[in-house]
């Protein structure tokens, strides 16, 4: 989780980078859009789900929850 807190915040930092360049200076990217800014709804929506991932992971473990470990059991006995 702390990862993805890392990377996430390294993303932010280098688009706000990357926004700084194309306000000062527009001709650097070609007259085009920056790299980052251009993928950040699909970079940040799979940085959000990966995180949400690893949340539920935390939930879902069966040593918190009766009935997750009753259906630990129930497939783990012999």
């Amino acid at each position: 989780m702390a990862f993805l807190l890392a990377v996430s915040s390294l993303f932010s930092c280098l688009q706000a980078i990357e926004y700084i360049i194309y306000t000062q200076d527009r001709s650097f990217y070609a007259d085009s859009m920056p790299f980052l800014y251009e993928h950040q709804i699909a970079v940040k929506l799979t940085l959000k789900t990966l995180f949400d991932a690893c949340i539920w992971s935390l939930l879902l473990d069966p040593n918190r929850w009766k009935i997750l470990q009753k259906i630990q059991n129930k497939f783990l006995a012999p």
